[in-house]
């Protein structure tokens, strides 16, 4: 899903969450987007908690207001998720451009947990390293009597300044660090050979992204990474070194058309094997 991106402007969200809203019609949730349905969802317990995401959405801006100042916002909102970004003003690292970036994450179809991130966002191939906040996990099912989810509401957020240092601490580490090809592969591609192909378009990242693609690899090392699956075979001997800053990026590269749920899982999966 293509990125909107917009300047910053409360009412604007306000006045496009308005055409946000989910019912519990006897049982079943249904979402409606601009009075068309676009979700329909039977819970399979009757503890679950129907959220409403236009009236956290608001106390979640007002919040992030109080710790950053927001120049930009995204509002995607397509069949059960609803997902709204916040990125504060440009600044630059390390010759790139960067945006802090608060997002908050939900469904009504079941589909995605009550959740909040922040990182960074770089402005040069769109990617987003996620990092919890100061310890904290922002993750909850929306579940009647969840303890956690009532705390995730409140938005009292702490120090978020400690989040994005930590993100740009792990950014510096990771321009300072080496990765191996097959510590990857055996990294993302668990025992019983799931994620393969996951596997295979972070491989062809290397070669191809417009900005991390490996720009010194030897005629050998060019046909090794494109001999696909003979890259997944454990008696293959061939590895290469990467930098681990372009393994990052080609590889987050792969999901910056998902939400910050999947960004989140999948940088922290990355940042792992490093």
């Amino acid at each position: 899903m293509k990125k909107k991106i917009q300047k910053f402007n409360l009412l604007n969200i306000f006045a496009k969450l308005k055409n946000f809203e989910a019912k519990d019609e006897g049982g079943t949730i249904v979402t409606y987007i601009g009075g068309m349905e676009s979700a329909r969802w039977t819970p399979k317990t009757s503890n679950y908690l129907l959220i409403n995401f236009k009236d956290i959405a608001k106390e979640f801006v007002k919040q992030v207001k109080d710790h950053m100042d927001i120049t930009n916002y995204e509002l995607r909102i397509y069949g059960g998720v609803q997902e709204l970004k916040l990125y504060g003003a440009e600044y630059e690292m390390f010759g790139e451009v960067y945006q802090k970036m608060a997002t908050l994450l939900s469904s009504t179809d079941g589909t995605r947990n009550m959740k909040v991130n922040f990182g960074l966002f770089r402005q040069i191939c769109t990617n987003g390293m996620m990092a919890k906040e100061a310890g904290e996990d922002f993750n909850a099912r929306h579940l009647n009597g969840n303890e956690r989810l009532q705390e995730i509401m409140k938005f009292d957020f702490g120090d978020i300044e400690s989040a994005f240092g930590e993100t740009e601490t792990k950014i510096t580490e990771l321009r300072e660090k080496n990765i191996n090809l097959m510590k990857i592969r055996d990294g993302i591609i668990d025992e019983k050979g799931r994620n393969s192909q996951k596997f295979l378009a972070f491989v062809q990242k290397l070669i191809s992204s417009k900005t991390d693609r490996l720009e010194t690899l030897t005629p050998d090392q060019m046909k090794n990474l494109k001999s696909g699956s003979d890259l997944l075979k454990k008696n293959n001997k061939f590895d290469l070194e990467i930098p681990a800053y372009q393994a990052f990026q080609c590889y987050t590269e792969l999901f910056r058309a998902h939400d910050s749920g999947v960004m989140a899982k999948e940088s922290t999966r990355l940042l792992e094997l490093v």
